[in-house]
């Protein structure tokens, strides 16, 4: 837990609003999220007029509290120094149950409508699931064609390392060693494991700067590297030169 939550957040109250200024606008705020976070917003205010400025008894009251409860503590995330897509899934759970509950209240209270509240509901998620659908064809397809780079070239025992080496030689058949500074296999990476490739994000985000916090420039001990577009990352596939192993 100590190397889960170390280092995760600034150091200064200030950077806070500033951090989670950041990840709202280029993590949360993109176009795949609009539809939800628009939702969310535009929900809020109905649950707040039927709860508690009517105190009408509702019938999913208890869930749309328990989901907003659950999104309040998930709101510690937002000003984290570095927030994968991945850590977000329980909070957009957690508001997709908000959401539903409102849903499901509206079509009670206005029942001589609730077709026309379904219908809009079950556009809204078609939408969603298309694009949620597009965004994984696109990922693993383009992970794949990571892969089959990879396997034309003989990696047998070989060592591969990085956050995204393990889901990045499925076809070959070298050894994976995933890197996260303080957590996986930072101490020294390259002298340690003599890596043959190492897969990170161009901005090394991936690893938490594991590299760079030692001094590593990989571009320096590479002798040739490859940059993939995997949905909303670009990875860059370093090789090695063989004299630094």
């Amino acid at each position: 837990m100590s190397s889960e939550t170390s280092g995760r957040f600034p150091n200064q109250l200030n950077d806070f609003w500033d951090l989670a200024k950041f990840n709202y606008e280029h993590i949360i705020w993109l176009n795949q999220f609009k539809v939800f976070v628009l939702h969310f917003f535009i929900t809020l205010p109905i649950f707040i007029l039927f709860y508690i400025i009517k105190k009408r008894k509702a019938i999913h009251t208890e869930i749309a509290i328990f989901a907003i409860v659950w999104f309040v503590i998930e709101l510690h995330k937002i000003p984290m120094k570095y927030l994968p897509n991945q850590y977000l899934t329980s909070t957009l759970f957690a508001v997709g149950i908000f959401i539903a509950s409102i849903y499901s209240e509206l079509t009670s209270y206005f029942s001589k409508f609730k077709y026309i509240i379904l219908t809009i509901a079950i556009i809204i998620g078609l939408y969603n699931l298309k694009k949620d659908g597009g965004s994984f064809k696109r990922r693993t397809h383009q992970l794949e064609i990571v892969n089959h780079y990879l396997a034309s070239f003989n990696l047998r025992n070989k060592t591969v390392i990085g956050a995204w080496a393990p889901s990045s030689c499925f076809e070959c058949k070298a050894y994976t060693l995933p890197v996260w500074d303080k957590y996986f296999n930072w101490k020294d990476p390259i002298k340690i494991y003599k890596p043959t490739i190492i897969i990170t994000e161009f901005d090394e985000k991936d690893a938490d700067y594991t590299y760079k916090s030692q001094g590593i420039d990989l571009k320096q001990l590479s002798d040739s590297n490859r940059t993939f577009d995997v949905w909303n990352y670009k990875l860059v596939v370093y090789w090695i030169k063989q004299v630094n192993k």
